[in-house]
């Protein structure tokens, strides 16, 4: 059995059910997420992520953990997306980087920083050298609120198309708060409330659905039947109102 590590090299790349293209996405990895490669097969990689859910990823996205990587800064995107440049006072960007990408710097110079991996300058506004830390829910709904009116995508984890969970997923993790990657997992995670005390921040679960409680009975969620990331109510004299989620409430869990 192959055992090898990798980084995504794309901005953001396809875990696939199998190794074929368009074979039923179960999630993505954006760039320089590092990925444990078990076995490969006919141009694909079977990998791990680093919340050890794992899917089939072309081989071309991907390239081996770089032996100096160490050396390197981590840094994260903390902007919704982040323009890249081939040179640091290039006007145009050549590609652009979604929330929560790592990109590895060896260089700051004034308001921009050279990252090895991907190569290119990016401004430094735009990332976050700390680690994560748990932090409180006006901070994360500040991040979540960048993600309005992104696509819904089915297995979808950056600003370029998402789905339910993995809006909590990514934008919860960033803040310190690992989540797994499925809502029926993430249905497990915290401790679970009753509706009459819920709070902002918590999670809020339907048959295979997940949302944000914003407070009010507000609610925000990638929503697949508007296709994209939208506020909605549970309350039933709001002309937002969602009686599909708001009478199949199966489970709501705290995990701030």
């Amino acid at each position: 059995m192959v055992n090898k590590w990798h980084i995504v090299a794309n901005t953001v790349t396809d875990m696939w059910l199998r190794p074929k293209f368009e074979s039923g996405r179960v999630s993505q990895a954006v760039c320089g997420q590092i990925l444990r490669e078990v076995r490969h097969k006919a141009g694909f990689s079977y990998c791990y992520s680093e919340d050890n859910y794992a899917g089939w990823v072309r081989k071309s996205h991907l390239i081996n953990l770089p032996q100096d990587i160490g050396k390197l800064r981590c840094a994260h995107i903390k902007t919704y997306l982040a323009d890249i440049f081939s040179l640091s006072s290039a006007r145009t960007c050549h590609s652009r980087l979604s929330y929560g990408s790592a990109v590895f710097c060896d260089k700051i110079a004034g308001n921009m920083i050279h990252l090895k991996y991907p190569d290119g300058w990016a401004r430094k506004s735009d990332v976050i050298f700390r680690k994560k830390s748990l932090t409180s829910f006006n901070v994360i709904l500040k991040d979540l609120k960048k993600f309005l009116g992104t696509p819904y995508l089915w297995g979808g984890k950056s600003a370029f198309g998402i789905d339910c969970s993995g809006l909590v997923q990514l934008v919860y993790n960033f803040h310190g708060y690992d989540l797994p990657r499925d809502s029926r997992d993430q249905a497990e995670f915290g401790r679970r409330v009753a509706r009459k005390n819920i709070l902002p921040g918590d999670l809020i679960f339907s048959p295979g659905h997940v949302c944000i409680h914003l407070g009010h009975e507000t609610i925000l969620h990638a929503n697949a039947q508007n296709g994209l990331v939208n506020i909605e109510s549970l309350d039933k004299q709001s002309s937002q109102y969602r009686a599909d989620i708001a009478e199949n409430i199966t489970m709501i869990r705290r995990v701030l």
